[in-house]
């Protein structure tokens, strides 16, 4: 006679090896001297929701797909406020800013850049070089960090306070919410840049932008950011 825990573990494995057709449906009877039975369904049953890949996007955002124009062909998707747009044609650099905040004037801005690495070997050399160099000035400091492999690539997530004097504050004292990531697409080395910032009194801007930086997408991938310091 079998045991009822090794039937019943039958069926479980049954139902695991046909559950991926979608049609399962399983029936036990459980009469006396009645046998377990498994049948399937001639129709599927219901969609199952999609696993999200990534933090949902806040309410007052919207998805941006980065246009390269042919500079780059790696999918960087991003998210913006609705009322933001993008300044620039479409290249290898982008910046996107509030639709009322004119160009040089000071504000909340995101850049994203992408370029083939022609000096680094692999995603993380080419990950660690860009954080041995960055924010190096006195007075910067780099107060959250997250790194981790993404998909063919790697990537670090930061959060930096940058002095006056770093060149990419622009001569006034800035938080950055940002990423570099290194990533191997068509058989090339690619160097993919976010940077989100603003002035580090502008608290309604920074707040955007933390939002912002939680949705950062490579070739699908969501970018893993720390946990941001307020």
């Amino acid at each position: 006679m079998r045991s009822p825990l090794l039937t019943a573990g039958a069926v479980a494995a049954t139902a695991v090896l046909l559950s991926g057709c979608g049609a399962l449906q399983v029936r036990t009877a459980e009469g006396p001297g009645a046998p377990i039975g498994v049948g399937v369904a001639p129709t599927a049953g219901p969609t199952p929701t999609p696993t999200e890949t990534g933090p949902q996007l806040p309410q007052g955002y919207t998805e941006h797909r980065i246009d390269f124009g042919g500079e780059c062909p790696i999918p960087v998707v991003i998210a913006v406020p609705e009322d933001w747009e993008a300044t620039l044609k479409p290249g290898a650099f982008q910046q996107l800013l509030p639709q009322d905040q004119s160009l040089g004037r000071e504000g909340p801005t995101i850049n994203v850049n992408c370029r083939e690495a022609f000096l680094d070997k692999t995603a993380i050399d080419l990950v660690n070089s860009q954080e041995r160099f960055s924010f190096t000035e006195p007075g910067s400091e780099i107060v959250a960090e997250r790194k981790g492999q993404l998909g063919n690539g790697y990537s670090w997530g930061f959060q930096a306070e940058l002095a006056p004097t770093e060149i990419l504050a622009g001569g006034h004292p800035q938080v950055m919410y940002g990423a570099e990531i290194g990533y191997s697409y068509e058989g090339k080395l690619y160097q993919v840049s976010y940077h989100a910032s603003s002035l580090r009194e502008d608290a309604e801007g920074l707040a955007m932008l933390r939002d912002a930086a939680d949705h950062v997408e490579v070739d699908g991938l969501p970018v893993t950011m720390p946990r941001w310091v307020v």
